[in-house]
């Protein structure tokens, strides 16, 4: 398996000329056909308006995302332009952000996205657009932090592993990024030794398979006494120096994620590190 299309989410705000930066370097070290993607949300009344009243307001906000759409087309050309032999698209859709780009992520290996910025909110643009792509895209989602530079990544990865479905889906969609790093860290919290779940020695066998193909890798077991997961997590990114951490997302029922606070929703909120998400 490796990276042959890559999908990067594009808006017009202050981050997104890096994150097209770090997706057209992807882009080359893969040898992967980018596309650049600008997707923003109207209100329902106003998706597939025919002909019929709009109110004005309405056609203000149209108007402002058509631009918006070509603010990011001219960023995506920019850090396109700096590289050479990198195939590439463009594609935009004002409707359901969501939506559009859950459907072109199933046309690509890797999707690329930053962090919702509360700082710099963008109009069209739902708080909740990483946590419904990862949730109904079917593809590995890479979210960039607002904060930090992170033009090189995947020298150093810290894995989430709790042996579950979605933990398995995102070490097989980072395999490519596995392959190539210096280093990989295996994490495992308080875990339940048994034949149904870790096995007699927790992340030994994750490592087995990871060793398998090639990945440089050891095993952290840590009893996280006083943190939740996404804490833990984030803690261990930096005492080992990592530069990715892969996890999958929502291990529980999201209402129960979000009700206790779980890992996916404190490593969304408060990422240090870009994560590459599966669900």
């Amino acid at each position: 398996m490796s990276y042959k299309n890559i999908l990067v989410v594009v808006d017009n705000g202050p981050r997104a000329a890096q994150n097209v930066r770090l997706a057209v370097h992807l882009a080359k070290t893969y040898e992967a056909h980018l596309t650049g993607l600008y997707a923003a949300s109207l209100p329902a009344g106003v998706v597939g308006f025919d002909g019929g009243y709009v109110p004005d307001p309405l056609l203000m906000l149209s108007k402002q995302l058509e631009e918006a759409a070509i603010a990011a087309h001219q960023i995506f050309d920019a850090e396109v332009a700096r590289v050479d032999g990198v195939l590439t698209e463009w594609r935009q859709h004002i409707g359901s952000a969501i939506t559009s780009v859950c459907v072109n992520a199933r046309y690509h290996d890797l999707v690329i996205m930053g962090q919702f910025d509360p700082q710099h909110p963008q109009s069209g643009v739902p708080v909740d657009l990483a946590e419904g792509v990862v949730l109904g895209a079917g593809r590995p989602v890479l979210v960039v932090p607002y904060a930090g530079d992170f033009d090189h990544i995947g020298q150093r990865i810290l894995i989430g592993w709790d042996a579950g479905r979605e933990a398995t889906r995102a070490v097989t969609d980072a395999l490519p990024f596995l392959r190539r790093a210096e280093h990989t860290t295996v994490m495992t919290a308080w875990p339940e030794i048994s034949d149904m779940a870790h096995g007699e020695s927790a992340g030994a066998d994750i490592a087995l398979f990871l060793a398998r193909h090639g990945v440089n890798v050891e095993v952290k077991r840590e009893p996280g006494v006083g943190l939740n997961v996404g804490e833990l997590l984030l803690s261990v990114a930096a005492d080992v120096d990592v530069n990715l951490l892969v996890m999958g997302l929502y291990g529980h029922s999201r209402l129960r994620e979000l009700m206790l606070g779980g890992a996916s929703h404190a490593i969304l909120h408060s990422m240090t590190v870009p994560v590459l998400m599966s669900h």
